[in-house]
């Protein structure tokens, strides 16, 4: 089996299409959150046609996309409570197909591969072909090859309109680099008939609209993080999203799997101010930075036994040392030197022959936040 990491997909044997979430796996399981359900009704405007990637042509199978954190859970509680997964080392329930359930496995880049393959037949102006475009003109740029290149998202199960985003991949750290050098000389590129760009400042407001929903950021303060952002932009008309990975092989990710072997506790919410000392993996997933020179602002939330288990593992309430997202709303959003006001759900982390320490996730709570002071 192809170990699953972040950016795969895979379709239970019950039909319905799950997108892989983190690198850390358990035995006998794929953690995966539930994106297309499939359903019994002809389509409407909230029900996607699937095409099947291998012969382009259409199926017969309806899906619902599934997009909110909430209403995943709700969906798969109401109708396959066979696919939560808890595990007595997290605190935080989970979504997981058993892997004898898996019918089939999407790989982004076997899928680049693919339409490379087949980019003779690939309809001008369609989505596939402006994808395949922009993942050519990285690759060309960048002198990076197609294997370290993935498509993911609704396009690499089929299940794409016309107004769908173009959702990448990128594999390796220095892969990466490279691909960021090409967007970011893009960006600066002032041609407005470049297709590779910066969002308008009509495009920032649509965002902020979507990303800032219930939350008390102003515009100019979501600006402010917005315009540093190389992993998200436009080709020609499309929106683009790449999720940069720090290793380009899989067997890598394999290696670090501690999911048996590491224990996360949640300590309740926090709200601190501090300094980025370490921002190497600021724009990679899952985005950390280290930071330094914490002062707490609000430690009301947290659980009553917090401070008991934390002198038990010989730790005060200022040593947190990461705050970790795989949420792209946060990443690149500070950087090194910077200090910063962050609220999030604050975690003891107990690797296997480490030394525990604590860390602030952000990204499952429209509480959390993390601005420049």
């Amino acid at each position: 089996m192809i170990y699953p990491i972040e950016g795969d997909f895979i379709e239970s044997k019950s039909g319905h299409i799950f997108e892989l979430k983190g690198f850390h796996q358990p035995q006998n399981r794929t953690i995966a959150f539930i994106r297309y359900a499939l359903i019994n009704k002809p389509p409407s405007l909230e029900i996607k046609r699937r095409t099947r990637i291998n012969n382009f042509d259409c199926s017969l199978d309806y899906y619902k996309k599934i997009y909110p954190l909430n209403e995943k859970f709700q969906y798969i509680q109401e109708k396959h409570p066979e696919y939560l997964f808890s595990h007595p080392n997290y605190y935080f329930q989970l979504q997981a197909v058993p892997n004898s359930e898996i019918k089939e496995h999407f790989l982004p880049n076997k899928f680049l591969q693919f339409l490379n393959n087949s980019k003779e037949i690939l309809p001008s102006g369609s989505i596939l072909k402006d994808a395949f475009d922009l993942c050519y003109y990285l690759s060309e740029n960048s002198g990076i090859s197609y294997k370290y290149i993935g498509i993911t998202g609704s396009l690499l199960v089929g299940l794409q309109n016309e107004e769908s985003d173009i959702d990448l991949i990128v594999y390796g750290y220095e892969n990466s680099i490279n691909i960021r050098k090409v967007i970011k000389e893009n960006f600066q590129n002032q041609d407005e008939k470049h297709p590779l760009c910066a969002y308008s400042m009509d495009d920032y407001r649509e965002l902020y609209k979507s990303r800032a929903k219930g939350s008390n950021i102003s515009f100019q303060k979501f600006l402010q993080y917005e315009v540093r952002k190389l992993h998200q932009g436009k080709f020609r008309t499309r929106d683009f999203f790449i999720r940069f990975l720090e290793h380009s092989n899989r067997d890598e990710y394999k290696c670090e799997n501690q999911f048996e072997n590491r224990i996360i506790k949640s300590l309740g919410r926090i709200s601190l101010s501090g300094e980025v000392v370490n921002d190497e993996f600021w724009w990679t997933t899952p985005s950390r930075v280290q930071i330094a020179d914490v002062a707490i602002q609000n430690s009301n939330k947290l659980i009553p036994d917090a401070h008991n288990l934390l002198r038990n593992n010989n730790l005060k309430i200022t040593d947190i040392s990461q705050i970790i997202s795989l949420r792209g709303r946060f990443t690149e959003n500070i950087r090194l030197l910077e200090r910063f006001n962050v609220s999030g759900s604050l975690e003891l982390v107990i690797p296997n022959e480490r030394d525990p320490y604590m860390q602030i996730s952000l990204g499952t709570s429209p509480e959390d936040y993390f601005y420049l002071q």
